[in-house]
């Protein structure tokens, strides 16, 4: 597959991932660690470890690397704070033709609101099939 293929379908599964993660936010429901994945034909699907804290995702990411053969990409969202306290979602996102990122973004609560303060690529990937 072409990179800029690549990059659309990783795209996809970012802005997607980003507002369903923002709808859970505003619903206040818990938030373990999830993905967002791609089929090989192109078809959605979420894998979620119910119950887990942040701290559990590399679980996740071992869950989908069994499945990497029926999948062409998968993002994985994780909640995080940072050293002064803020909330992040960091998006980390593999494609089984080699593209790969990560993602984070700042977000706070504003009333029954949720605001994404920016977004901004850094180190990682999940190694899903790169490992």
């Amino acid at each position: 597959m072409e990179f800029e293929d690549q990059q659309q379908d990783i795209f996809l599964l970012i802005e997607r991932l980003k507002s369903m993660a923002k709808q859970r936010l505003e619903a206040r429901l818990p938030f373990s660690p999830w993905a967002l994945w791609m089929s090989s034909e192109g078809e959605l699907g979420v894998t979620e470890l119910m119950g887990a804290g942040e701290d559990d995702w590399p679980a996740l990411v071992d869950i989908l690397r069994a499945r990497r053969d029926r999948m062409r990409a998968a993002a994985v969202v994780v909640l995080m704070g940072d050293e002064a306290g803020i909330s992040v979602m960091r998006f980390e996102c593999e494609h089984r033709d080699g593209a790969a990122v990560a993602v984070a973004t700042p977000w706070r609560r504003e009333g029954s609101e949720v605001r994404l303060l920016g977004s901004q690529f850094v180190e990682g990937g999940p190694g899903i099939w790169a490992a």
